[in-house]
């Protein structure tokens, strides 16, 4: 007979073989869903879909991490122009399967990082990156030095970067990159003769090079030749790179011939191609907003300093123009509902000038309403009630008015109001001498008072 802890000792095997199995189940069905996550992803990647294909590429890597899905992964962030990300996951990428890759892929995934890391603005991270393969890596010297001197450049090391750009240039002699860098550390170091015979030898290689348009127009913009400058600037829009510059240029060209509506013309095209906020961009929409001031356009002005404030909050005195024209808001109703008592009754007596009347002395004045009693030119007095409240001006609140009306001794009134009188309200106004202005009037009274444009 057999024992029975044999029998018992048996049927664990058993259970745990079969647990086993059914583990080993599991992680195989598991795996083929990561696999199947990386294909579709693929795909996706192929059409351009970075968004959806970075989505199925976490939920892989979730699952199971793996080398390709990592790799992917880069690819999406990269795509979708995420260099920050893009960097980290290549050097992370590195770090963990190094030893599974050739030297040449090792190179190559370290040369996306370091361009990844220039992209987004990280140049020392970048300079180290490319320091190291200008001393693993003698295969791609020119390549590695023209991007050191981009880094050293960007970190203000212009004299050292102009080396890095004159040893491409000694290699190569027509690299126009090599040439353009040369040709802008010339010119911002004052060196115009030296910055020109740069942009000359671009031009013989490359008689449309953006970049050497551009830079050439500085020069002649510089030098107040404007004829020169616009042609070159105009060239220079055929680069996506110097789009934006060149209109920001092209309009400045155009303010310093004192045409100041063509200048505007160019500045707002450069406005509408703005995809993505940066230094250039917020300089732009300062500019365009100061013009829009001294042109009286109030809300054009308000609307480029909010777009201003929302990129970077701390921008010049930005904060301050948005407070101190909070006024000249895109509701302009609205706005004039939250003034507080002393802005709200001076504008209150500009719209009363605009139909009209003069204020001779303030009534009631509440939250909602403030009420004068005016003079019309045509002679007679006249009790106005300027109304901001938020609901629509009632039967209830013509009967109040009807009354103060009559406490002053008056037999008429102007009910001024941002919402309109209801319907039923009106039954007081068939017998009475009162006058209902809604918000359509209002909105142009506002804009008179605001900007001092008479708009009737």
């Amino acid at each position: 007979m057999v024992p029975a802890i044999v029998i018992f000792g048996v049927i664990i095997c058993i259970f745990l073989a079969r647990k086993n199995f059914s583990r080993s189940g599991r992680l195989e069905r598991q795996e083929k869903l990561a696999y199947s996550y990386i294909l579709e992803a693929r795909k996706l990647i192929a059409q351009q879909s970075f968004g959806k294909a970075e989505q199925l590429l976490n939920k892989s890597l979730d699952i199971s991490p793996s080398q390709e899905a990592h790799a992917a992964l880069i690819e999406t962030y990269r795509g979708k122009k995420l260099w920050l990300p893009a960097a980290l996951q290549t050097e992370r990428y590195i770090d963990q399967y190094e030893p599974l890759l050739a030297k040449n892929d090792v190179i190559g995934f370290k040369n996306a990082a370091g361009e990844a890391y220039l992209y987004a603005g990280h140049f020392k991270e970048a300079l180290a990156i490319f320091s190291e393969l200008l001393r693993i890596d003698k295969s791609k010297q020119t390549e590695y030095y023209k991007y050191a001197g981009k880094c050293l450049y960007e970190l203000g090391e212009k004299t050292k970067a102009a080396e890095f750009f004159t040893f491409v240039h000694n290699r190569s002699g027509e690299d126009t990159d090599a040439l353009l860098m040369l040709a802008v550390i010339s010119y911002e170091q004052s060196r115009l003769e030296s910055a020109e015979n740069y942009l000359s030898r671009i031009f013989f290689l490359d008689k449309k090079n953006p970049g050497a348009h551009f830079h050439m127009g500085l020069i002649y913009f510089d030098q107040k030749n404007y004829e020169g400058a616009e042609k070159n600037m105009k060239s220079a829009l055929r680069g996506d790179e110097y789009r934006l510059k060149a209109f920001s240029i092209l309009s400045k060209i155009k303010f310093a011939m004192k045409l100041n509506g063509e200048g505007m013309e160019y500045l707002e095209k450069g406005l509408s191609e703005i995809q993505a906020e940066n230094s250039l961009t917020l300089q732009m929409r300062y500019e365009a907003a100061a013009m829009y001031e001294t042109a009286k356009q109030f809300q054009n002005a308000l609307d480029q300093w909010r777009i201003i404030a929302d990129a970077s909050p701390g921008y010049r005195d930005v904060a301050e123009k948005i407070q101190t024209n909070a006024r000249y808001g895109h509701d302009r109703l609205t706005d004039f509902k939250v003034l507080t008592k002393d802005p709200f009754n001076s504008l209150c007596r500009r719209i009363a000038e605009y139909f009209g009347y003069t204020v001779k002395r303030w009534g009631k004045i509440s939250s909602d309403f403030s009420d004068a009693v005016s003079e019309e030119k045509s002679g007679g007095e006249y009790y106005l009630r300027f109304y901001r409240g938020d609901s629509v001006f009632n039967e209830r609140q013509m009967e109040d008015f009807c009354l103060e009306i009559k406490r002053n001794g008056l037999s008429a009134g102007v009910v001024i109001s941002t919402n309109g009188a209801t319907p039923g309200a009106g039954k007081f106004i068939m017998d009475k001498d009162i006058l209902v202005i809604g918000p359509r009037a209002l909105m142009k009274a506002l804009k008179y008072a605001e900007e001092g444009v008479r708009n009737r």
